[in-house]
């Protein structure tokens, strides 16, 4: 906080002790000037952290906090759009599913012999579809994968399909206590 005016009129004082006084508060007003310059200069109250220690620590604890909740801001986002790609993947899983089973379910009453073979050629390319989507990424990760994301989860194994992820679930923390 600047300093006031102090006066340099003293009685009983010598002429060389006024003459310090008035110095020395023109010194430490002028220091006191160059406080506040480059507070406005800079839109800092804070030069350096030696300024005023508790209000440096403040400072400190705010900035930590304000990372921490853009950190938790940007794990919402991720989680969300991650989310969205999953249930874009669903839906289109849930449309090949149906029309794997209308073929399917069609080919139970026919007699001949080619159309059951053709809707099984169909049905073979729907399942290669599905586990072309099993193994959709989401910025660069396997969103069916489980923790193990890293590797693709399903692959086409002697005439059927394997898992090749795990079941353990992602998380990630959206608050102090929060995990999703």
């Amino acid at each position: 906080m600047p300093s006031a005016v102090r006066p340099a009129n003293v009685a009983r004082v010598s002429m060389l002790m006024q003459s310090n006084l008035l110095l020395n508060n023109v010194r430490t007003n002028s220091v006191d000037l160059l406080k506040v310059q480059n507070q406005l200069s800079t839109g800092l109250k804070l030069g350096r952290p030696s300024d005023s220690p508790t209000d440096a620590t403040t400072i400190m604890n705010l900035d930590s906090t304000i990372e921490q909740q853009q950190q938790y801001l940007s794990n919402i986002s991720y989680a969300g759009n991650y989310l969205n790609t999953t249930d874009s993947v669903l839906g289109q899983v849930v449309d090949l599913v149906r029309e794997a089973y209308n073929l399917a379910s069609d080919s139970i009453g026919t007699t001949g012999q080619a159309g059951r073979e053709s809707n099984a050629v169909i049905i073979d390319q729907i399942i290669e579809e599905l586990i072309s989507l099993g193994n959709t990424t989401h910025e660069g990760s396997y969103i069916f994968a489980g923790q193990n994301s890293t590797v693709a989860p399903f692959s086409a194994a002697q005439g059927g399909v394997q898992f090749l992820g795990n079941r353990t679930e992602l998380q990630t923390r959206i608050a102090n206590d929060t995990l999703i």
